[in-house]
């Protein structure tokens, strides 16, 4: 039975990308989830799937399932996904569509970069951030978790 997320705020995770490389690991990306899920309890924190095969994200899901605040929301049709997507208080995610659709829709996004420089991705319109090393390693889950908190601070 999917959890309801109508009585909170909530922040979208997104794990997935066009390709395999632009991806930051599923392991760092549950361990956000779960620091922020536990730091920011009067978020409902959300797992959304994509329409591909390998977007179910259930490796990532299975180890935060036992947090009362993570949820998973399947793929939606794009029409409710953009409302899903204007709803949320941040999205998190790699160099994606989805990242794109969220900025789109003027919601605060972390974007999380491995392979391409962020400089044409990064509206410097001050509600997103980026997460980047210049030497194209992955980044930390403690520099996700400084952006996700740098766009919280502001809106609170």
């Amino acid at each position: 039975m999917q959890k309801s997320i109508q009585d909170k705020p909530y922040i979208i995770y997104f794990a997935g990308a066009s390709t395999k490389d632009k991806c930051w690991e599923e392991d760092k990306f549950s361990g956000l989830i779960i620091e922020m899920a536990m730091q920011y309890t009067n978020y409902h924190h959300v797992i959304l799937e994509g329409i591909k095969d390998d977007e179910k994200f259930e490796n990532i899901y299975n180890t935060t399932k036992h947090m009362p605040n993570v949820v998973k929301q399947k793929a939606m049709p794009l029409n409710e996904t953009m409302d899903y997507l204007n709803n949320a208080s941040i999205v998190v995610c790699n160099d994606t569509g989805i990242r794109n659709m969220a900025i789109a829709v003027n919601t605060p996004t972390v974007g999380i970069f491995n392979v391409t420089g962020p400089y044409r991705y990064w509206p410097r319109n001050g509600i997103h951030e980026i997460v980047f090393n210049p030497n194209f390693t992955s980044p930390s889950i403690n520099d996700a978790r400084n952006c996700c908190e740098k766009i919280l601070k502001r809106t609170i």
